[in-house]
């Protein structure tokens, strides 16, 4: 579960996240450079342009991540695959940790004796 857990992880933060956010800080160092380029001969920020690559920018993180409508039966599969390992944690922490406590301190006192 914890290998499952960390994959999860790993693709939310480096395939989703932090490939689309450097896609649009390449896509705004060109609107930069162009900017600079139309400022010399007058020209100015096209807002519209700016709106457009955010919304695009958006729509993919929200794909990526599986939070469109078209991922949402794989999102409930995955959040039944951490729900049942959330389960399994609570199982172990209720019937083995209180076990292994017990455990632990009889062996303090036959070491004591």
């Amino acid at each position: 579960m914890l290998h499952f857990t960390s994959n999860l992880e790993y693709y939310i933060k480096t395939r989703a996240i932090q490939s689309i956010c450097n896609e649009l800080a390449n896509q705004l160092k060109e609107i930069e450079e162009t900017e600079k380029c139309d400022k010399m001969s007058g020209g100015k920020t096209d807002m519209d342009n700016l709106v457009t690559i955010h919304e695009e920018f958006m729509s993919k993180i929200i794909k990526l991540c599986l939070l469109d409508s078209k991922s949402k039966n794989f999102l409930d599969l995955i959040l039944n695959i951490l729900q049942v390992s959330l389960d399994f944690r609570a199982l172990v922490k209720k019937y083995l940790i209180p076990f292994q406590s017990n455990d632990s301190s009889d062996e303090d006192e036959v070491s004591d004796k």
